[in-house]
């Protein structure tokens, strides 16, 4: 081409080569050091809600979280939750993958419908709980409704915060009927990886084992991508009126595809080819939409109006120590909640059979699996305390929004459960199916039913939740307590938790094994260690470094070890007459070879209860699920009185019939 409009053209192209190639360049996402802060703090309006996730499909629906506000990197998103540990839970059930009986089969795939919802106990601070055999964990809330996308991912667990909880309503030393009833594991928490603005999908990471090998593109493409557009319309309306049409349409033609391709090759072309529009003229349509992740992700940014009319306000509480005592915490209005409004929304999980909560008596097999030793019920899970249940049925539910398992019981409650009419994943119909049939294809191996918590007063902010777990659970807890209090009386005190030791050390330095000071027998000292690369011999006196790093962070239970600490080094007076410290500390590798690293800060040092030595695992602790009020549990085929053993047997229709 001769014409002299069209002779920027090739300088022009090459000079925008380099602004679409950075879309290939990769680079890491970088976690801020600095402090987490309280991302929920009073801001005048939902700072979290619950509503159909953009993961969802016609045939699958899912729950999601979305920001109800901005956050920053580093901020808490959404309220503390807590975690509750599941042991053996396959070995329990007698899992096996080659039953041919119908009730094993049965009771295999109850098994792994549950265990999918559950994680690995590190980020609820229980990584130490025990040493053989396979521990998973319940973390509701954010745990089950975080929707996974590891191309946008935008936040991830915050371990410190788990494993540095608060000691609340742990009555130390003291012996009461509530220990072994309530999870010891709390302050469980997700922080932003990176800015999330309102209406924000809440991505959170799953782990290596769930990354998906698909080729798109990551959050950090989208925001290059971004850029280049801007770059793009810049041009165009530098140029445009001296280019004719023809030559616009063949410059842009060009960009887009030969250009494009020989940066981040085909198949990614293909993925940006179909965000950026035919003409350049609607480059400028993306930007308005709040840029390219949101103009191709439409679903995973809504408006408030969108979370408001199809979801539900996910952080009207967040927990507290309970004003019952014993009761450890409870949960507490974080805004004043009208007389018949909704406190809160729950997705439940249901469990067609109270029995995968049972334990048995359990021996290693020569392989090191653990088996039954026994068919004899020797206790049960104490997930079961959290479950929602009914007298006449065999079945459980388990729920899954936040907040829900801090509500404790009162003979004068202030809220209820009662089934939810919102159009969006409650599946009345399902009230009419057999418990033992509803999980026998993939329509009900989901989450389809909603349970409402509202309240019966007007509630003000800051108010305990209270709901009637009911007679039976009442009856049972009395019981209960009786026989505790005869076995374990309060003059003969509680041992010490790593809890209590924790609070102790929060605001005074951490003891050298040299200063005397005897610790707990049942309690480790444990530390987040990662160490900056050096030449250092890791001895004594040339000890390694102790390095927060650009990419990720120290304070992961994967880095958690058992340490000692040799030295100590003050480094100054901090608020309160309080000191700041590092620490020299001693680790030992499965050698034994000792390995000293140097300048590990306060933070990064906690105390944690040695395996099977919480509470958890105290002798005749209290089991018993939640009430379903008479008139809330669905009359019919529910109320099933199905004997259990024969739970998913061919005699299991005959059963219901009778």
């Amino acid at each position: 081409q001769t014409s002299p409009t069209t002779m920027t053209f090739p300088a022009c192209v090459f000079s925008l080569f380099w602004l679409i190639f950075i879309v290939a360049c990769r680079a890491g996402g970088v976690e801020s050091a600095a402090t987490t802060t309280d991302g929920n703090a009073d801001h005048g309006k939902c700072g979290v809600y619950m509503a159909p996730s953009s993961t969802s499909s016609s045939t699958h629906e899912i729950w999601g979280l979305y920001a109800g506000r901005d956050f920053s990197a580093g901020d808490n998103v959404g309220h503390n939750e807590l975690a509750v540990n599941m042991f053996h839970l396959k070995a329990n059930m007698g899992f096996d993958e080659e039953a041919e009986d119908v009730t094993q089969q049965y009771f295999n795939e109850l098994t792994s419908f549950l265990e999918s919802f559950m994680w690995v106990p590190a980020p609820a601070g229980a990584r130490f709980e025990m040493i053989e055999g396979k521990t998973i964990t319940y973390i509701p809330g954010a745990g089950i409704l975080s929707a996974m996308n590891d191309k946008l991912t935008n936040t991830q667990w915050d371990h410190s915060a788990a494993y540095h909880r608060p000691m609340l309503g742990e009555l130390a030393g003291q012996s009461h009927a509530g220990r072994g009833a309530q999870t010891p594991f709390y302050n469980v928490a997700i922080k932003a990886t990176t800015e999330i603005l309102t209406g924000s999908e809440i991505f959170l990471n799953y782990g290596a084992n769930y990354v998906e090998e698909t080729e798109e593109l990551q959050r950090e493409d989208y925001d290059k991508l971004d850029q280049t557009i801007q770059k793009m319309i810049d041009f165009f309306a530098k140029y445009g009126d001296e280019i004719d049409e023809n030559a616009i349409i063949q410059i842009y033609s060009f960009l887009l595809r030969d250009v494009m391709t020989a940066a981040v090759g085909t198949e990614r072309q293909k993925i940006i080819g179909k965000i950026l529009p035919k003409h350049p003229s609607q480059l400028k349509e993306i930007l308005d939409a709040g840029g390219s992740m949101k103009y191709d992700k439409q679903n995973a940014f809504r408006n408030e109006d969108w979370m408001q009319k199809n979801g539900f306000c996910a952080d009207t509480i967040k927990y507290g120590e309970s004003t019952i005592p014993e009761a450890g915490r409870g949960a507490f209005a974080t805004r004043s909640l009208e007389l018949g409004s909704v406190v809160t929304a729950s997705p439940m999980i249901h469990l067609p059979s109270g029995r995968v909560m049972d334990m048995y008596p359990l021996v290693s097999d020569e392989e090191g699996d653990f088996i039954r030793e026994s068919v004899e019920v020797s206790g049960q899970q104490l997930l079961l305390n959290y479950c929602f249940s009914h007298g006449d049925s065999s079945m459980l539910f388990l729920p899954t929004g936040p907040g829900v398992g801090f509500i404790n019981h009162s003979k004068e409650p202030n809220a209820k459960v009662r089934w939810s009419d919102h159009p969006y994943n409650h599946h009345k119909e399902w009230f009419q199916v057999a418990p033992q049939h509803l999980l026998a294809s993939e329509e009900f191996a989901r989450i389809g039913l909603l349970m409402e918590v509202v309240a019966l007063e007007n509630i003000e902010a800051g108010d305990e939740i209270f709901i009637d777990y009911g007679t039976e659970w009442e009856e049972a807890w009395n019981e209960h307590a009786e026989r505790w209090n005869k076995v374990y009386p309060v003059e003969n005190g509680w041992p010490t938790r790593a809890i209590e030791v924790n609070e102790r050390y929060k605001t005074t330095p951490f003891p050298t094994e040299n200063d005397g000071e005897e610790l707990p027998e049942n309690v480790g000292l444990m530390a987040f260690i990662m160490i900056k690369e050096s030449t250092a011999a890791g001895t004594l006196e040339e000890p390694k470094l102790w390095d927060m790093p650009e990419v990720g962070t120290a304070y992961d239970a994967d880095n958690l070890f058992e340490v000692s600490i040799v030295e100590r080094q003050e480094l100054q007076e901090g608020n309160g007459g309080t000191m700041a410290f590092n620490y020299t500390i001693r680790w030992l590798n499965v050698k034994q070879e000792a390995t000293y690293v140097a300048e590990v800060p306060h933070k990064a040092i906690v105390f944690v209860d040695y395996p099977e030595q919480s509470d958890h695992f105290v002798e005749m602790p209290f089991r018993h699920p939640i009430g379903i009020p008479d008139d809330v549990f669905p009359q019919g085929l529910w109320r099933n009185f199905v004997d259990l053993e024969d739970e998913g047997s061919e005699d299991a229709e005959e059963e219901e019939k009778k």
